[in-house]
């Protein structure tokens, strides 16, 4: 049998095999994701505009995201198979943030909403607003800062003093700068307080 007889032999052999594991793995563009589903899908266009529709996207517990139309990512086929294929992780560049330092980790979504995880602290920052429901929320720090007005719509409770360095008001009525009525010298007691 001559070499070149061999070779063809061979790579006849090999095609399949070599062909199946070049179909392992492939770059991919979002085209639509199905979430309703207890394994999200997705549909996306693979190289040379091919569309695989199905593609299973399985997430880590406890974490669940839908990758938006455009998003790219790493498209996998067991076996080669495109009829079992299954998304392994996915980025959108449009909307990643910058400038994290090694070891810091953001989650983020492409309306602005941010929560770092950084070697200083954590923070978050949203243009939307946030909100916390639970029956009870207890925030244990040595101090707490807010920059903007607060609202109660309930009652308030301090088992320790409440300092002011500004005025006052309970209703229409001033701490530092109300009158009483009926005032009179010694132990007796004075009227109520006059707006």
């Amino acid at each position: 049998m001559r070499q070149s007889e061999v070779r063809r032999i061979v790579e006849k052999m090999v095609s399949p095999v070599a062909r199946s594991v070049r179909m392992m793995m492939t770059r991919c563009t979002i085209a639509l994701s199905d979430a309703s589903r207890e394994i999200q899908s997705v549909q996306v266009k693979g190289l040379k505009g091919e569309v695989l529709g199905g593609a299973q996207y399985p997430q880590h517990y406890g974490f669940r995201s839908v990758p938006l139309p455009g998003a790219s990512g790493f498209i996998g086929a067991l076996f080669g198979s495109r009829n079992q294929s299954f998304l392994l992780g996915t980025t959108d560049a449009r909307f990643n943030p910058k400038g994290l330092k090694p070891g810091e980790v953001c989650i983020f979504d492409n309306r602005g909403q941010l929560v770092y995880l950084r070697e200083t602290g954590i923070e978050i920052i949203s243009p939307l607003a946030v909100t916390v429901t639970t029956p009870l929320l207890t925030v244990d720090a040595a101090q707490a800062r807010f920059t903007g007005d607060i609202q109660l719509d309930g009652n308030l409770h301090a088992d320790q003093s409440i300092v002011a360095d500004e005025e006052v008001s309970v209703g229409d009525i001033s701490l530092t700068g109300h009158h009483h009525t009926n005032v009179e010298n010694g132990p007796g007691t004075s009227g109520g307080p006059v707006a």
